[in-house]
């Protein structure tokens, strides 16, 4: 998106009669308020705004974020002979 507050946006197929939306964003802000401002936002930059129907959601939890986590190749193994300890690399 060429907006810096959209984070995530794509589009699903619905899910009649239940879910008509397709299209689907993820917008942060500090609080409901500042996320409600920029639906707006949206909506009014949107080419069909006199034909937009749309639901907003709210997460209920929030998610700690963490950058990826890879395994190292070389793990080892520990084994200690005669109170000394030794590395050896996993099997």
């Amino acid at each position: 998106s060429p907006l810096d507050f959209v984070t995530l946006c794509y589009q699903r197929r619905a899910d009649l009669p239940r879910w008509p939306y397709t299209l689907y964003t993820m917008i942060h802000g500090k609080d409901r308020e500042s996320v409600l401002q920029r639906v707006q936002t949206l909506v009014e930059l949107s080419p069909l705004k006199q034909q937009t129907d749309y639901k907003v959601l709210f997460s209920s939890r929030r998610f700690k974020q963490q950058g990826a986590r890879y395994f190292n190749q070389q793990r080892t193994t520990t084994t200690q002979n005669d109170g000394a300890t030794q590395h050896h690399p996993a099997p």
